[in-house]
């Protein structure tokens, strides 16, 4: 017993031995509520005592991992010492406080009794360990193999978020290079924008590896949009319809980001007249939405469905993998109608 609450806890499982003493004591000899009481106390604190032998013995012939044959040997020397010490400790404190007469007649008519209960005892507390043993086992495994499978999502989401990183820079150089030749003095504007953006990404490196406010995920596309409105200028044209209830809530780092690109780049970038890009996001009790929508040329649904470039392939999976059930993105967009990506999450990102 290593703790105040564990011996409390231990002599609480005993107090049935010692009422189950008292009653029968109560009824058999006829004695006082508080005689028996107290007698019966006494008859329990010899098992009790033991008790812990027994509990000694069950952790070093473990039920799992010890051969039958020496498991049940152990066991039965064990009742058969368990049940003769308690006896013996009775005998003594009957022999210590009652005439001869009251011994021999325990001996006699007793005896054979408080040997059988020892062995039932004796049972029951082998039962009861083996049983907490058994429970305490079944905690750890699932412990472990819970934080495996937390490793195992953590590690494909890293995985799938270093995808992520090179395609953006790659998008990014590709404005600056456009901006090189087509508008060459925006260019050091252009790499102001994009030093803050990966001074925000070094930053942020010993935090949540995954995990940001939309406040914070909205901050970084913000930026990114300012370097490519240099490029597109009046070009592109963007609105945004944020709940404010929705910033201080939890997303996947670089989220939101992979969607505005590909609205520019697959949108908007190819028209003359360049387009409008929407970002709304509205909370609906324990979840919420957040959608990007151009007005561009749009696709056709199927063939959005099943491809597997960077942006949605991985936005889905990560959403998969994070999320299950609870989140997903849903695709609308038709040849002539635009494209517009619907993200459903909940409002908490539990790690």
């Amino acid at each position: 017993m290593k703790t105040p609450r564990a011996i409390a806890v231990y002599a609480a499982l005993w107090s049935p031995v010692a009422l189950g003493f008292a009653f029968a004591l109560a009824l058999t000899d006829r004695l006082p509520w508080p005689s028996a009481l107290l007698a019966g106390v006494l008859s329990a604190l010899p098992a009790a005592a033991l008790g812990l032998g027994v509990i000694w013995l069950c952790a070093r012939l473990p039920w799992r991992e010890t051969p039958t044959a020496r498991l049940a040997a152990a066991h039965v020397v064990g009742a058969v010492v368990f049940s003769s010490l308690w006896s013996a400790a009775i005998v003594t404190e009957i022999w210590s406080g009652a005439p001869r007469e009251a011994v021999n007649g325990f001996l006699q008519a007793g005896l054979a009794w408080q040997l059988v209960t020892g062995a039932i005892v004796y049972a029951l507390v082998v039962g009861v360990v083996y049983t907490r043993g058994a429970m305490d086992s079944e905690a750890r495994h699932a412990a472990l193999a819970e934080r495996a499978e937390t490793l195992r999502l953590r590690a494909e989401l890293g995985a799938l978020r270093a995808r992520l990183d090179p395609h953006f820079l790659f998008n990014v150089l590709q404005t600056v290079g456009a901006l090189a030749t087509e508008q060459p003095s925006k260019v050091h504007t252009a790499l102001e924008h994009l030093s803050h953006l990966l001074r925000r990404r070094i930053d942020a490196s010993g935090e949540d590896a995954d995990g940001v406010t939309f406040a914070d995920e909205l901050t970084d596309t913000r930026e990114y949009l300012a370097l490519e409105r240099l490029r597109f200028g009046d070009r592109l044209r963007v609105s945004e319809d944020v709940d404010p209830e929705t910033l201080p809530l939890m997303v996947p780092r670089f989220l939101l980001q992979p969607l505005v690109e590909n609205a520019i780049r697959h949108g908007l970038a190819g028209r003359a007249d360049g387009g409008n890009l929407a970002i709304a996001t509205r909370r609906n009790g324990t979840g919420w939405m957040l959608s990007v929508a151009d007005d561009g040329d749009g696709a056709d649904a199927a063939s959005v469905g099943s491809a597997s470039g960077v942006g949605l392939s991985v936005l889905r999976e990560r959403l998969r993998l994070r999320f299950g059930e609870n989140g997903g993105a849903v695709v609308e967009t038709s040849p002539g109608s635009g494209f517009k990506v619907t993200v459903r999450l909940p409002v908490s990102l539990d790690e």
